[in-house]
């Protein structure tokens, strides 16, 4: 199965011509091969059957484009970005592709807690790599993480707001999450 940013993927084996499933275009061209029989073929006929039964076929087989225009896509829309010790500024990163046909360009427009975080402190800093991901290529989503003292033992959830050029994802939304820890103790 083919997936994007929002999960849309579209599994091309249940799939087919705008979206009726495979069973439905199957079905359509054995009846049409049956009704094919059962008349007097002519030249000109058996022509406009065998363009029907190509074009159903094409259209059938799940092969899609690539999109023109860039197109964004992520694994998933949340990510766990591990733990953060108190006192310490980690940087953690998530990854992205451009599968369109042109350079893609994202942006991080807002940083904020989610509705059900426990802290939605942490994020110091973030800013995405490169600025524009040419065809076929990834970037990153770069996030400077510092746990505050005394959220040693919390769990946070933010929500990442982002912008891309992407027509068909203009507005994406992921969700990072992270433990906070106590510092490390160095024994002796």
């Amino acid at each position: 199965m083919m997936a994007d940013h929002a999960g849309r993927g579209r599994p091309r084996t249940q799939e087919g011509v705008g979206g009726q499933p495979a069973r439905v275009c199957r079905e359509v061209g054995r009846r049409a091969y049956r009704g094919a029989e059962s008349v007097k073929p002519t030249p000109a006929l058996s022509a406009i059957v065998s363009a029907s039964l190509l074009a159903l076929a094409i259209a059938c087989s799940g092969a899609e484009e690539l999109p023109s225009g860039p197109r964004l896509v992520m694994e998933r829309d949340s990510f766990d970005v591990g733990v953060i010790r108190v006192g310490e500024t980690v940087e953690r990163t998530v990854e992205f592709r451009n599968e369109g046909q042109e350079p893609l360009m994202v942006s991080i427009v807002r940083v904020r807690p989610a509705p059900d975080a426990d802290c939605g402190c942490g994020v110091e800093g973030f800013e995405v790599r490169p600025k524009e991901v040419p065809p076929g290529g990834s970037g990153e989503l770069v996030f400077t993480l510092k746990a505050p003292e005394g959220m040693e033992d919390t769990r946070d959830k933010m929500r990442v707001e982002l912008e891309s050029n992407d027509p068909s994802n203009p507005q994406p939304t992921i969700t990072l999450l992270f433990s906070m820890a106590p510092p490390e103790t160095q024994g002796g």
